[in-house]
């Protein structure tokens, strides 16, 4: 099992993400599970900022 992690500052930049890297795998992979997630970290010692992350298990599908 391979795992793909993604993260973004934007809900949409996300997707946006997520969508380019299925587009390029998704017929070569079985997704087993999908976990996303939102937090905050502080940046330049005051400014705080949300990001967007996605964890994407999967199995490449063997070619044959």
């Amino acid at each position: 099992m391979q795992v793909k992690m993604v993260r973004a500052d934007k809900m949409e930049d996300l997707e946006a993400k997520v969508n380019v890297w299925l587009n390029d795998h998704g017929a070569k992979i079985d997704i087993e599970h999908t976990q996303t997630i939102s937090g905050s970290e502080t940046r330049d010692g005051a400014n705080q900022s949300t990001y967007y992350a996605i964890s994407i298990w999967y199995y490449d599908i063997a070619k044959g």
